[in-house]
Order: C-alpha cells, then structure tokens, then sequence
C-alpha cells in the first residue's frame, strides 16, 4: 500500500509543484533552498551510503571487473549527463528542450521504477526518499519552467507522470536485477546533486538561499542520521 501511495504521489507532483510561485518571491526562494537542502541532505547521508553496499553486490558479480567503483562511476555518470543536458547551447532551442525534457523523464522513470520495486532496501524507509525526491521536483520544476516556459507546462508535466506511471508498472511487473537497480539509483543520486546545486548557485536560474539551503540539509541530515 505505501509503495501504491509513492507512486501516486509522484506521479502527481507536475500536477501540484507549480502552486508554490503564487506565493511571494522571497517565500517561493526560501522554500526551494529548503527543499534543495533537503534533497541534497538525503543523497549524501543515506542513499550513497546504501548504494556503497550495491557496490560490494555488484563487484560480486565479476560485471566489468577493471572497474571497481561501479555505482560511484554511475553517480558520476548522472551528474555529468545532467550538466551536459543543462549546457545544450541555448540558440540550439529545439534541441535544448528536447534533451531537457527527455533528461527529467528519464530521472521520473528511474523514481517510478524504484518505489515499486518489491524489497528494496536502497529506499528505505520509503517516506524518506518520497520527502527528498519529491522535494527535489519542485528544484526540478522551477528550473525547466524558467528554461522550457510554455512548452514545459503543456508537455513536460504530463510526459513526467507517465513515465512514472510507466516506471512503476514495470516495476511491478518485473524485477531486475540488484546490481542494476543500484546503477540506476546512483545515477539518479549524481543527477540530484546536480541539479540542486546548479539551481543554488549564484547566477543560475533561481538564486538560492543559503541560510535556507543549509538549514533543510542540516535539519534532514540529523533525521537520517537519528533514523539510521
């Protein structure tokens, strides 16, 4: 039932995460940095841990044996493909919204995928991954809608929660393997660290609170550490 709530969730974020710019700039700012902050927090404290255990499974397993830092590797993937996404030059605008489009499909898939999948403890306990990956969103939402405009509330919100809804029917549907869901999740975690920090930095799209941000990191970080 919690995992049918995960996905449900998610796939309704497009719907809801736009509410938050009727608020006041400084409000709409400040709660972004906390989420921001949130999301970072979790990636950092508990899913890389986790996945430092997919490491130990995957080296395991004899899957490119030369390379011994896999899921790391596959983190670092996320968050270089993230970046070359974002870095798409801007006169290129067709191109630029295809692949920013296809980028954060592909990162609601991975989501949807991993909360229906039966027995993964890499997401555990599953109401912290829905908190900071759904927090990470509304990041994710602010920052295509300066970029993508009226393309992305026409297309973008209705392509992301189907590939949620796709990612969690074939979660269901089958499982893969636990080597390969540790990839996936790293890459998403380097696609995170990413994104949050492109959007907190002075000068990008939104720019952040600090106070804010590191407040959410550290309030999330001492909820993950007194959990763990």
């Amino acid at each position: 039932m919690h995992r049918l709530l995960a996905v449900v969730v998610f796939a309704a974020l497009p719907f809801a995460t736009g509410l938050t710019r009727k608020l006041s700039k400084p409000t709409h700012v400040t709660l972004l940095s906390i989420a921001a902050g949130i999301s970072v927090s979790y990636v950092f404290i508990d899913l890389l841990p986790e996945l430092a255990h997919s490491q130990t499974e995957v080296e395991g397993t004899g899957l490119l044996p030369y390379l011994q830092r896999h899921v790391y590797i596959a983190a670092l993937l996320g968050l270089i493909v993230a970046y070359g996404v974002q870095q798409i030059d801007p006169a290129m605008k067709a191109i630029s919204k295809r692949y920013s489009m296809l980028g954060a499909t592909v990162l609601f898939f991975i989501v949807g995928y991993s909360v229906a999948t039966r027995d993964d403890y890499e997401i555990q306990p599953i109401a912290l991954f829905i908190i900071a990956m759904g927090l990470h969103y509304f990041v994710v939402d602010e920052s295509l809608s300066v970029r993508l405009g009226s393309t992305y509330h026409r297309v973008g919100r209705y392509l992301f929660s189907a590939a949620c809804l796709g990612g969690a029917i074939l979660g269901a549907a089958m499982q893969i393997d636990e080597t390969t869901l540790g990839i996936l999740l790293a890459f998403l975690g380097g696609a995170v660290i990413l994104n949050t920090i492109r959007n907190e930095l002075p000068g990008t799209e939104t720019r952040g609170n600090f106070i804010a941000f590191a407040a959410g990191a550290a309030v999330y970080a001492v909820i993950l550490l007194l959990l763990a």
